[in-house]
């Protein structure tokens, strides 16, 4: 497959008077995917060529304690699309999507440390081609998936007339509490999100071909919620130390069908400890960073049921999925688990260049763990002790 990908931005900002600014622009972007001739199989993706436009306009309101923003957003999207189905029998579309985005939001000075921001947006977002076309096993996953417009029957290619997919819409509110006091600062972030027509792998079972036993997927659309809370928080109990504390909690629900999401991201918490050498010594910038990051289980987990499971409901010709809509994973959860890294790093400047290096260890402890959202995780661990060495020039 090659992918090319070009992109055009234009924007212009205007300061009306003291108070008011506004700000437009355009944006463009074109893609052109073909696939490489002579893999002897069917693609995963279909080639395609897809262009994007958009134009937007923001308008901004300063006043002594109060700053309103307020925005508007068009979009479009054309897509050509031609591949070949399972029968190699070729098939080709014409997709056109346009919406219109739109946000309001203000950010209130509540004392000289202390600040408030709201803001509330109306966002869509259309399907890609491989959410919709999608067929065969995507080798990066080892997985077999099937686009939206595929027959869930005979995996043919459906005519777009007769199905019933639509564009992602979200509704979504953010607000965060920032203050700093001398020596300490704190940011709470809140939101929720309303995402209708939400597009997902969801699983559907196994199958059987000459290569082995494969998990398939299936693209999906629901109404899911997303409910999170985003924490940070610094301490500076000396001139050069800084100790950092994050917090990342995220509760997603299948509304539609009062159900757990698949492959959401577990609540986790990382607290770190930097030490940066004092300004008078050299090299510049000389530090030490020490960090430690949680990652709990992911608690609200769809039901298992396993390969075996499937494998043997098959043989006995029974269906264990058959007559319910709710979700299901192949295994269960990964257990919580923590990590330890250990990075250092300083700058040189020995002309009008500087040289920043930095070298670092991840996962110092050699932990074995997987990850929720990772889907190699029903075959293997994520990666062991990893060391790092970087060198960045910046003229």
């Amino acid at each position: 497959m090659m992918l090319f990908t070009h992109t055009l931005e234009l924007e212009r900002e205007q300061r009306l008077d003291d108070a008011l600014m506004l700000c437009i622009g355009a944006t463009g972007l074109w893609q052109d995917n073909h696939n490489v001739q002579g893999t002897q199989r069917i693609p995963f993706i279909p080639d395609f060529t897809s262009t994007s436009a958009g134009a937007y306009a923001i308008a901004q309101h300063k006043g002594e304690h109060v700053m309103f923003d307020i925005g508007v957003r068009y979009d479009y999207r054309y897509s050509r699309v031609a591949g070949y189905d399972f029968k190699n029998s070729l098939f080709r579309g014409n997709l056109n999507f346009h919406n219109v985005s739109a946000s309001a939001g203000a950010r209130i000075q509540l004392k000289r440390n202390a600040q408030f921001a709201t803001n509330l947006g109306f966002a869509w977002r259309p399907p890609h081609v491989a959410e919709l076309y999608s067929l065969g096993t995507h080798q990066s996953a080892a997985a077999i998936e099937f686009g939206l417009l595929l027959n869930d029957s005979t995996n043919e290619v459906m005519d777009l007339d007769a199905v019933s997919f639509r564009n992602e819409q979200a509704l979504k509110l953010v607000s965060t509490y920032t203050q700093h006091w001398d020596n300490f600062d704190v940011d709470v972030t809140a939101y929720a999100n309303m995402i209708f027509n939400y597009i997902y792998l969801q699983p559907k079972g196994v199958t059987e071909t000459v290569r082995g036993v494969f998990p398939y997927f299936r693209y999906t659309q629901t109404n899911a919620l997303f409910l999170g809370t985003d924490l940070a928080a610094t301490w500076h109990p000396g001139a050069s130390v800084d100790v950092i504390a994050k917090a990342s909690l995220l509760r997603a629900s299948d509304v539609t069908h009062n159900d757990y999401l698949v492959f959401i991201p577990s609540n986790r918490y990382e607290l770190g400890v930097k030490y940066t050498v004092p300004a008078a010594f050299k090299p510049a910038g000389l530090f030490v960073e020490l960090k430690t990051r949680y990652v709990d289980k992911q608690r609200r987990a769809p039901r298992v049921v396993t390969v075996r499971e499937l494998k043997e409901a098959q043989e006995a010709g029974t269906d264990p999925l058959l007559g319910s809509e709710r979700n299901f994973d192949f295994a269960p959860s990964p257990a919580a688990y923590a990590l330890v890294s250990l990075s250092a790093g300083c700058s040189i400047q020995p002309g009008k260049a500087r040289y920043d290096f930095r070298v670092s260890v991840d996962n110092l402890f050699n932990t074995a763990y997987r990850e929720y959202t990772n889907r190699f995780r029903y075959y293997a661990d994520e990666l062991g002790r990893n060391f790092t060495f970087s060198i960045k020039r910046i003229f």
